[in-house]
């Protein structure tokens, strides 16, 4: 019993430590990367260019073909085993960063729901605005931690639509449409970059705002005989 009871203190010092410190913090952090040149859309120039950088691997001095695609000739050797499509680099180091940022903030989200349903008073006749407040904070909070494991999966699903498309590639090297397959679905994945850190900002914001709202009715259910959830 000892031991739960120092668990159950434990994790509503960390949820409070996230709402009065962790989660400030971090939402000035990501407004302010959302401004930095790696994620404007002025980069998309750069994430085409890496495109047709991971597109035009040379190995070789077989007899070349040149893939023009209005932005730069790309060179691919005519052997298949000289052929490689490598990952676009700038694709990939935002991802890195992106993936931190949503492990991190699930792992959070489930710190605090753990900490509202800790904070659960066994159900009674009346009285029990307080509980539903709770309740619905835990909602909130799950569907935020459901929405950004599907940001993982779409990760996921990038890189495997990606491979798909490389291997006709090196099958087949003089389909040019492949080649342009490849730097528009970057160019879109790194939009969707943008938008998921965008989201990952107002997520934190969000759950900030609605426990120090309703913190409390969260807090102390059963001294909540009426009032509103914010």
């Amino acid at each position: 019993m000892d031991f739960v009871q120092s668990f159950t203190t434990e994790v509503g010092q960390t949820a409070e430590n996230l709402l009065h410190k962790t989660f400030p913090k971090k939402i000035a952090e990501l407004d302010k990367s959302l401004r930095d040149p790696e994620f404007s859309l002025k980069n998309i120039e750069k994430i085409r260019q890496c495109s047709w950088t991971s597109l035009g691997v040379l190995q070789n001095n077989e007899k070349k073909v040149s893939v023009n695609e209005g932005l730069q000739s790309v060179k691919i050797a005519d052997r298949e085993e000289s052929r490689q499509v490598e990952v676009n680099k700038a694709i990939t180091n935002i991802m890195d960063r992106l993936r931190a940022e949503i492990t991190g903030l699930i792992d959070y989200c489930n710190i605090l729901r753990l900490w509202v349903t800790l904070l659960l008073p066994k159900i009674e006749d009346g009285n029990n605005f307080g509980r539903s407040v709770q309740e619905e904070t835990v909602n909130e909070v799950q569907n935020a931690e459901c929405e950004l494991a599907l940001y993982l999966s779409q990760i996921s699903n990038y890189f495997s639509s990606r491979a798909k498309i490389a291997t006709k590639i090196i099958k087949n090297p003089h389909v040019h449409d492949y080649y342009r397959y490849i730097a528009e679905e970057d160019e879109k994945q790194f939009v969707n970059f943008r938008l998921m850190l965008v989201d990952i900002r107002n997520t934190y914001s969000s759950i900030h705002d609605l426990i120090l709202k309703n913190i409390e009715k969260i807090k102390r259910p059963r001294n909540s005989n009426y009032g509103s959830m914010y």
